[in-house]
């Protein structure tokens, strides 16, 4: 009977192995090896290898490791893997333009918030300024006219620094200072980075003093071309608009104000 109650527990359970090497066959040291949604696992060491034992019902094996896109693995009948994993460029390329270069996003110290252009297109507005409203920290969005074709909103950078002068933030365009920015289709640009403090935006003296906006267009690539086409709706309303009188309560009132002002005229 215990040889029995043996067998029946060791045949739950199989002990699966195998090596983790990046695209050009070198060892992976410390990926991760799971069972999918399980909580077994364990690590490769420093040759790459690993050794786990897995349910007998196991069917998937999610391997991992950090500048990598994870990878599932068909078990089968199996006990030795080679697994092979790519490199995720995404993870890899993640970095900030900053003035006249660029840094990988983990190593920026200074005030620097941006956005890409999946999130700037994700808005049904017109021009590029309305776009960048609530999706930057710091940054404030001011709207003055609903005019169509003049609904371009002013950009404030950390608020309004001084009450005299130029208010607006220094805005370059792939590295060239322009005046106007809002006839840029937001569907071309690649990426928007604001440099906010001092740090930041010491290269560009005195003109950086209300922060600093550059925009980074996209740049063609290799490969087959691409064609994107996107429908939006909107409307446009107020959040507020004022309770006007009628004819004849507007008359009135302008009586009583020539009437007010008549006395006032002749009081002396």
């Amino acid at each position: 009977m215990l040889s029995l109650i043996a067998q029946q527990s060791f045949a739950q359970t199989k002990t699966i192995s195998g090596i983790v090497q990046d695209e050009n066959n070198n060892p992976l040291i410390g990926a991760t090896v799971t069972v999918k949604n399980s909580a077994v696992g364990t690590s490769t060491n420093a040759n790459g290898s690993f050794s786990i034992t897995v349910p007998a019902s196991a069917t998937t094996l999610v391997v991992s490791s950090v500048g990598f896109a994870v990878k599932e693995v068909a078990i089968g009948n199996a006990t030795f893997f080679t697994i092979k994993l790519s490199t995720q460029a995404a993870t890899l390329t993640d970095v900030v333009v900053v003035a006249y270069g660029q840094q990988k996003k983990e190593s920026v110290t200074a005030a620097i918030t941006s956005v890409n252009a999946k999130q700037l297109v994700q808005s049904p507005v017109a021009n590029l300024s309305n776009a960048l409203a609530g999706r930057l920290t710091g940054l404030s969005v001011l709207q003055t006219s609903g005019k169509p074709g003049e609904d371009a909103a002013d950009l404030y950078v950390r608020g309004i620094g001084t009450y005299t002068g130029n208010t607006q933030p220094l805005i370059l365009v792939d590295g060239i200072v322009r005046d106007s920015y809002n006839e840029i289709d937001p569907n071309e640009v690649e990426t928007i980075s604001i440099l906010k403090d001092a740090s930041a935006t010491a290269v560009y003296g005195v003109r950086g003093a209300n922060g600093v906006i550059l925009i980074t267009t996209k740049r063609g690539q290799d490969g087959v071309p691409k064609i994107n086409v996107t429908a939006q709706t909107a409307i446009t309303e107020f959040t507020r608009l004022p309770k006007f009188v009628n004819s004849y309560q507007y008359a009135t009132l302008k009586n009583e104000q020539a009437f007010e002002q008549y006395w006032a005229d002749h009081a002396n």
